[in-house]
């Protein structure tokens, strides 16, 4: 999206941007270059999605070398750019309000993540200031329900057929931390509204002032100031260069609201997993649920491994805008949030080993008790037996205990003794 137009094009430009669900998980951790490659070659193969997307690599410089470099672990870099042939913009509809688009890419992640980036036309004087947020959200999932959902569930379906594609991706019976979907979410996630100007915000008044939920207090970076919210960000660019802090601005913004969004996904995955942990038996906690929890926990620890190899990777401005994002986001809080939860089902992992570890514990006792009480039984009638027999040679022995004693009697008293002995087991378990 290098295009700048509007009525505001010089000093004005207007995104969106909206994390999306896919079915698309790849191998990040250990893909080539040449197997993304022959993954782009398959897509661009797919005549519903060249109809309407040009399928690229990331315009993105990897590796050390310039401060136009970002040394990105593979798992934080996007597999594929869908940039959106919209020629002079796509009028959309929403609430009797129209918006026009006039530029939209896709950025698809591993772990069923994509990104969505919109680029609006500045001419949205006539919403008001209170309905802005609802009204360019919704123009966002009306944009994507009528011209993004199908190409990508079309897009999916094409490359669960190729066998060059499924090199790359994960099979579907395959385990995976997040599993594809058959049929995927008709709305993005969520969506967050930024608007770009050179200067300062009274540049474009109109059009940054519909902007709610923003700091008072701006960050300063180099050529630029920031306002970051939770929903809503507002950069102002005062070196002039609008397009180069624009591709700044997303490369960050991509990275941020992957990672944002897989911590949402996980606060939500990690509490199902609890609910089942709580109501679920233990034959169904060992078969169903352990085999993919342990997993996840792992993939957590994986995600926060890659992401701090990302963040240092960052070259130029990019790396403390980035980290400015994250903690206008809270993103920290949002980890240590997920991760307290991780650490909770930790626990209720350890306790049911421990369940499982007494129960065996009391099984073995069990079973070593009834060895014992044959083996009792059978000493004391052969105790019994030896007294029959023994001649009275006028000393005292334990034989004289059982001498003028039933049988029945000396089964009577053996059964006493280990119920003595069972009880003060039980005692000294509890």
């Amino acid at each position: 999206m290098n295009a700048e137009t509007g009525c505001d094009a010089q000093q004005a430009r207007l995104f969106t941007v909206s994390p999306l669900r896919t079915s698309l998980n790849f191998y990040s951790l250990g893909r080539t270059q040449e197997e993304s490659a022959r993954l782009v070659s398959a897509m661009r193969r797919i005549d519903a999605v060249t109809e309407m997307f040009d399928v690229e690599y990331p315009d993105w410089s990897f590796g050390y070398g310039t401060v136009q470099h970002d040394a990105l672990p593979v798992f934080f870099q996007p597999v594929a750019i869908l940039r959106m042939r919209l020629g002079s913009g796509l009028p959309v509809v929403r609430d009797d309000r129209s918006f026009t688009a006039i530029g939209a890419e896709i950025h698809l992640y591993d772990d069923c993540v994509a990104i969505l980036f919109v680029e609006w036309a500045t001419d949205v004087d006539a919403c008001p200031r209170e309905d802005f947020d609802s009204a360019l959200t919704g123009a966002t999932k009306s944009l994507f329900r009528r011209h993004v959902l199908g190409c990508l569930e079309t897009m999916q379906e094409a490359l669960s057929r190729d066998d060059t594609a499924l090199k790359v991706l994960r099979a579907r019976d395959e385990f995976s931390v997040f599993t594809p979907l058959h049929a995927l979410p008709d709305a993005p996630d969520w969506t967050a509204r930024s608007v770009l100007v050179t200067g300062g915000p009274e540049t474009a008044v109109m059009l940054s002032g519909k902007l709610g939920g923003l700091p008072p207090v701006p960050e300063e970076f180099d050529g630029a100031r920031a306002w970051v919210g939770s929903g809503n960000s507002l950069f102002a660019v005062t070196s002039g260069r609008l397009e180069a802090f624009t591709q700044d601005w997303m490369r960050c913004m991509s990275l941020c609201q992957f990672y944002a969004t897989l911590l949402s996904r996980y606060q939500a995955m990690l509490l199902g997993d609890l609910r089942l942990m709580e109501n679920a038996g233990d034959r169904e906690i060992k078969k169903t649920i352990l085999r993919t929890l342990e997993r996840k926990l792992d993939h957590l620890d994986f995600i926060r491994l890659q992401h701090e190899r990302a963040l240092y990777g960052l070259q130029g401005i990019r790396r403390p805008l980035c980290r400015y994002i994250h903690e206008a986001w809270e993103s920290a809080l949002q980890f240590g949030n997920v991760e307290g939860w991780a650490a909770f089902l930790r626990k209720q992992i350890d306790r049911y080993y421990r369940r499982r570890q007494l129960a065996q514990t009391r099984i073995l006792k069990s079973i070593v008790a009834a060895i014992g009480s044959f083996s009792l039984f059978d000493l004391f009638l052969v105790l019994r037996h030896e007294s029959d027999e023994q001649e009275d040679g006028g000393l005292p022995g334990i034989l004289d205990i059982f001498a003028g004693h039933s049988a029945d009697t000396v089964l009577y008293g053996a059964l006493a003794i280990l119920l003595f002995l069972m009880l003060i087991t039980y005692l000294n378990e509890k």
